[in-house]
């Protein structure tokens, strides 16, 4: 196995043992504490983020008003991963989604 394919594998398994320590971590912050509940996702997004080899390049400032509504036409979903690293978000997906394993969590 090559190197980069080998790292490659530890990426992709750190990426999931990682999502799945979390997610009972996150359904407890949304029970308990909604300041919580909202870090959790940000600091797990920029964490995944680093670890899949993403670098961002950020050019200016999201508003700082809340309400807001940010809409993008992405990609990827991976854009939905280094968005939600930058700013407290949710997102709105397709209705098709809740049977998708693990994303429709």
């Amino acid at each position: 196995m090559t190197g980069s394919r080998l790292l490659g594998w530890v990426r992709a398994i750190s990426y999931f043992a990682l999502t799945f320590a979390v997610m009972p971590v996150q359904a407890l912050a949304l029970l308990f504490s909604a300041s919580l509940a909202e870090w959790i996702p940000i600091r797990y997004h920029a964490l995944c983020a680093r670890m899949l080899g993403f670098r961002l390049i950020v050019k200016g400032t999201p508003s700082q008003v809340r309400p807001t509504l940010f809409v993008a036409n992405h990609t990827s979903y991976f854009d939905i991963m280094l968005l939600a690293s930058l700013i407290p978000c949710s997102f709105i997906a397709k209705s098709d989604m809740i049977s998708w394993p693990l994303f429709g969590w």
